[in-house]
């Protein structure tokens, strides 16, 4: 009897699947005679966890193949470690250099707001990793995709996700191989008798050991690691904040906020700093993915228990670090290196060796770590794409392949781009709508608020002016502002000679020094190129163009000068391209740079750079660059100067020429001069055509360099430090043709022009 009705029980269930267990059983007759037997409780059970598996077990078969998911072992501590090993870093350093542009008040305000703001759309993140469905999105991208529709989800997350992963990489491949390179020479100082490894060897140290570590198979077995990262990043960012504020203030300290002396576009990219400083949430659902799921126990409780915990301590260390450090630098934190290199900078001396010791070790540790982390969704993309297509686990030589690859990527792209830390506004302005803006659209479409709710318009708010703040910040790190001082003008004098024969020329003393009660140092006017390579600090980027940096030659520059430049000046730059042109087995770029006096809108100075990429043509029809100048070799003046100049480029000049900003390896790395095919690192091309203008106006405008108001130069060849160069000149009407040649080897290394506004009276 009891087997009969039990068999009607289940035709009942199958039959009228919107009923329970209960309900059904009641319409028994039999049901008082085994309601409450243990056969019934088992049947409720099961009911009960055949619910739970359908509704949290709706995975991608290809889960468990994947690096982010394969295992699901995580806890709210692992969530912790994870949370804290992306959460604080490198971008920490640079906080403090936000608050020049900002100012204390709303330095502070911003900070404040943006670590509200991007703590509550982690909770929104957290909140839809599981939607109602029982489908997990274990991935930024899986939930964009399924927010948004599949095309426009990657349209709009894809890039941001990998340049933020990838762009990171490469920054701790820098920080973490320079900071190594540094931490060599706080342990060996004079006494060791090693030498020293170069910054490239550093970088391929430290790639090595990323690679080494990066063989760990998956984001749940690297926890160990991001514990690592997360006591190490945690240690040196309390030790730089406590040991600025010990040591206090640095002589000289100014506090004015930039925002009047400098532009608006400068407050964005301080926006963009602040933002970078806690990215992360491309991560936040890739670590809840490590973590086991239950309708009892769902994975966000744990999870954001573990956001909480991490996110109290990241407050700890940066809101400390990012007022304290501009508390004791104030505006003279260096740029490059933020908090780390202002310790080192100002306080080298009176700080104890083993703290520098022990602080430079920390951070290349947590790079090392972070590394480990960011580089997950990189590995996880790439195996998606294998497992996608051939529908089984990728096999280890070919994860181990990968990983290799990414590693390499990120090495050359160290090495081709050493700007790139400078850059942390614009990581911030990509990073920003995946922080601040699309979590709260995605909550509107997958959670569906009431209309004209407080939660529907609080993420309506949120969203479009985190997507307003993104554009304005990319604007703000791409758009070239910048100030130079007397002491940038000088440098840049003596980086090409000034003086350097006779330090006392009474025709270049003014350019380094106040002469005879003169209220400000002169400029040279190629010092205009110094303006626009400024503005072409992001390298010669065009959307679906690619080429090898280190096959790039710089072939001509063009100067027109409008105004004398004052000896400082905030400036402003407008880039265009001017020509893209085809010559089969290269590619000829010119950009033209219009640079501003900020303050007046005046227009100072525009330059046309020509430059010429090795193995990027074979695009297109071969066109002739409209810039190019051909000068007739029986060119000759009704006035030729009677003597050749002379000038002695010293073994160090190119050591002084690229502290004014042209910090490429090749004019001071000797392995890197070596690949590119040369004996030893050379003179930077523009560094060669101050020189030859220097000899101008020497020799033709007797010191007069306001009646210059055109420049051109042809690049033809190298120059070495230590080498003569000899510049020869020939006037015709107000055109002086000049060609500067290289004594020891009587080669031609420069030849152009340059245009006057009229002569001088001896002439």
């Amino acid at each position: 009897m009891i087997m009969e009705e039990m068999v009607e029980v289940k035709r009942s269930i199958s039959s009228t699947p919107s009923m329970s267990l209960n309900d059904l059983f009641l319409k028994s007759p039999y049901v008082s005679r085994f309601m409450n037997t243990p056969m019934m409780k088992a049947l409720e059970n099961m009911h009960g966890y055949i619910e739970q598996v359908d509704l949290f077990t709706k995975l991608d078969p290809q889960d468990d193949w994947l690096p982010i998911t394969e295992s699901r072992k995580g806890n709210v501590y692992y969530a912790a470690f994870h949370v804290l090993s992306s959460g604080i870093g490198f971008q920490a350093l640079v906080l403090p250099f936000a608050f020049i542009s900002l100012g204390w008040i709303w330095g502070i305000i911003c900070l404040c707001v943006v670590f509200l703001w991007q703590f509550y759309t982690l909770w929104l993140l957290i909140q839809l990793h599981e939607s109602d469905s029982g489908v997990r999105h274990s991935r930024y991208l899986k939930l964009a995709m399924a927010a948004f529709g599949e095309k426009l989800g990657k349209l709009l997350a894809l890039f941001p996700i990998m340049y933020l992963s990838g762009g990171t990489c490469v920054t701790l491949i820098m920080i973490g191989g320079s900071t190594m390179k540094i931490l060599f020479h706080l342990i060996c100082e004079d006494s060791c008798t090693l030498k020293p490894l170069t910054t490239i060897e550093c970088y391929l140290v430290f790639t090595g050991s990323a690679i080494l570590l990066a063989q760990l198979p998956n984001l749940d077995s690297i926890a160990w690691v991001s514990l690592t990262g997360a006591i190490t990043a945690i240690s040196y960012c309390c030790i730089i904040w406590i040991l600025s504020i010990v040591q206090g203030k640095v002589s000289h300290i100014n506090y004015e906020s930039q925002y009047e002396t400098n532009n608006i576009f400068s407050v964005w990219n301080s926006l963009g700093i602040i933002a970078f400083a806690f990215r992360g949430h491309n991560l936040v659902l890739e670590i809840q993915g490590t973590m086991h799921s239950e309708a009892r126990e769902p994975s966000r409780l744990a999870m954001w228990k573990g956001v909480v915990y991490a996110y109290l301590v990241i407050a700890l260390c940066l809101f400390p670090l990012a007022i304290g450090g501009y508390w004791s630098y104030g505006n003279l934190l260096p740029s490059n290196g933020g908090m780390l290199s202002a310790l080192y900078k100002y306080h080298k001396h009176d700080t104890p060796n083993f703290i520098m010791i022990m602080t430079t070790f920390l951070v290349v540790v947590n790079s090392l770590s972070s590394f480990q982390i960011y580089a997950m969704p990189v590995f996880d993309n790439l195996e998606s794409r294998y497992t996608s297509m051939k529908n089984k686990p990728c096999p280890r030589w070919l994860r181990i392949a990968f990983r290799v690859f990414f590693g390499c990527l990120a090495l050359f792209i160290s090495i081709a781009l050493p700007f790139l830390p400078s850059l942390a506004g614009l990581f911030g302005g990509i990073a920003l709508p995946i922080t601040l803006a699309y979590p709260c659209f995605m909550w509107i479409v997958i959670k569906k608020p009431k209309k004209y709710s407080t939660d529907w318009y609080l993420n309506w708010m949120l969203g479009i002016v985190g997507m307003v703040l993104s554009v304005l910040v990319v604007i703000g790190a791409i758009w070239t502002s910048h100030s130079y001082t007397e002491r940038d003008v000088a440098l840049y004098a003596l980086g090409i000679g000034a003086c350097a024969s006779n330090a006392v020329d009474a025709d270049e003393l003014k350019y380094v020094y106040h002469e005879n009660g003169q209220n400000h140092i002169k400029v040279l006017p190629t010092y205009a190129a110094i303006l626009a390579q400024k503005s072409l600090e992001g390298g010669f980027d065009i959307p679906g163009f690619k080429y090898d940096p280190r096959l790039l030659l710089h072939g001509q520059q063009y100067i027109e000068l409008y105004k004398p430049f004052p000896s400082s000046c905030n400036v402003h730059s407008k880039v265009c391209l001017a020509g893209l042109h085809d010559k089969g087995k290269a590619a000829i770029l010119e950009y033209e740079t219009k640079t501003y006096d900020k303050e007046s809108g005046d227009l100072l100075c525009m330059n046309r750079m020509t430059v010429y990429l090795r193995g990027a043509g074979g695009f297109s029809k071969s066109s002739k660059p409209f810039s190019y100048s051909n000068y007739p070799s029986n060119q000759v003046s009704t006035v030729k100067i009677p003597e050749k100049f002379l000038n002695f480029c010293s073994f160090w000049q190119a050591l002084v020429y690229r502290l004014s900003g042209d910090y490429n390896p090749l004019h001071s790395d000797p392995m890197f001069a070596k690949v590119a095919g040369f004996s030893q690192p050379i003179l930077h091309g523009l560094c060669t055509l101050g020189f030859a203008v220097r000899a101008i106006i020497k020799s033709i405008c007797k010191g007069d360099a306001d009646i210059i108001k055109g420049i051109s130069g042809r690049f033809l060849l190298h120059v070495y430090p230590g080498e003569t160069l000899v510049t020869e000149m020939w006037l015709q009407g107000l055109r002086v043709i000049y060609r500067t040649k290289v004594k020891e080897r009587n080669q031609a290394v420069l030849s152009g022009f340059v245009d006057l506004r009229g002569l001088t009276s001896s002439l």
